[in-house]
């Protein structure tokens, strides 16, 4: 069969690229021909770095030219590693950027899987009906898989859309059991899955080639979805417990990284898995820096910012009783080690039935 793939592809974040090439691989493991639908709109499209304000300042303190000049060859580097990487790994379609440009070409695809990633978060999708299944034209099966709405409370104006177009689909899993539910509450017939992100439900045997060490010097890994100051702290403290010189690497380009004592590291989506996987720690406030961290089967620990988005670790992490890796923000956490065994076991429970969903309802 013939699928495409309409997710958040085209924002350079790691968790992005990395869930919709994990879903395109498992389509292919699956026997089918997928195929990541390269729908850029404007609201969501990653540009080449240009000159920001914020690379003047850190903080209240002035920037000097050179150090704005030295963020910006980053940047640009972290861009083109990007772009490498979406054009060797992923099967992308012709560009398109409009609803028309879309309806084009999704009319040669069987099936339209919708997801994974924050697709209904009104902050990230320009409130666009397409994530909601309105392709015109589309005869095709439309499938959800582990959409997700980010906070926990479900805006209204996606309530209102849901109440509209949830029928549209011939399956529905979300990724969150939260958001599961207030699903059910709009339209209570309907049977809503809750499955895990395509990061966590692939076979993890695709990732396997990416975690060959790039570096042999031992470190920690910081990676902010949110920034928070003390990201840098407990990595301080993480990093002076281990001993040994370990040093702390930054893959994020939040302000508050570019700082002393903090290595920037710029990589790729690829390079991100070797690093997370050859690290001693990860310390994080990103839902794929948690996941990335249990498929690689690190210690981590992910930061409570209590900012009403922390329901998807959190969730993520109860479900594989490791509860005891999300610390508050304040807190102080002492280094210890993760046995992975149970943790794998209760994992691959739930990734055959995410699977399961997958082979069932395509």
């Amino acid at each position: 069969m013939k699928v495409g793939i309409l997710t958040f592809h085209a924002a350079h974040n790691f968790g992005a690229m990395l869930q919709a090439y994990a879903l395109q691989e498992q389509m292919r493991i699956n026997g089918h021909e997928p195929w990541i639908i390269n729908y850029i709109p404007e609201y969501i499209a990653s540009k080449r770095p240009t000159l920001q304000k914020w690379m003047f300042t850190h903080g209240r303190a002035l920037q000097t030219i050179k150090y704005y000049f030295k963020i910006m060859r980053k940047a640009k580097k972290s861009y083109d590693k990007y772009k490498y990487f979406a054009h060797e790994h992923m099967k992308l379609t012709n560009i398109c950027n409009t609803h028309e440009d879309l309806s084009n070409i999704c009319k040669y695809f069987d099936c339209i899987i919708l997801g994974s990633d924050q697709i209904w978060n009104i902050k990230f999708n320009g409130k666009d009906s397409v994530w909601f299944g309105d392709i015109e034209g589309f005869k095709g099966k439309l499938i959800l898989y582990a959409a997700s709405a980010g906070d926990k409370v479900l805006d209204k104006e996606i309530k209102n859309i849901l109440q509209k177009k949830i029928y549209d689909f011939s399956a529905i899993s979300v990724r969150e059991s939260h958001l599961a539910r207030q699903i059910s509450n709009i339209e209570p017939k309907l049977k809503i899955s809750v499955v895990l992100d395509p990061s966590l439900m692939v076979n993890p045997k695709i990732w396997y080639k990416w975690q060959i060490p790039i570096r042999t010097d031992k470190y920690i890994v910081t990676y902010q979805a949110r920034e928070d100051e003390n990201v840098f702290r407990i990595a301080t403290e993480i990093s002076n417990q281990i001993g040994h010189e370990c040093k702390i690497l930054n893959v994020d380009f939040w302000n508050s990284s570019f700082r002393k004592g903090v290595e920037k590291a710029i990589v790729s989506p690829s390079e991100f898995i070797s690093l997370i996987h050859n690290s001693q720690c990860v310390i994080t406030t990103s839902f794929h820096g948690t996941a990335f961290s249990i498929i690689n089967k690190v210690p981590f620990y992910t930061l409570h910012l209590n900012d009403g988005a922390d329901g998807r670790s959190e969730e993520l992490l109860n479900k594989l009783d490791l509860t005891e890796r999300l610390v508050d923000k304040t807190a102080s956490p002492k280094f210890t080690r993760i046995n992975y065994k149970h943790i794998s076991t209760k994992l691959d429970i739930l990734r055959k039935a995410s699977q399961d969903f997958l082979n069932v309802n395509i």
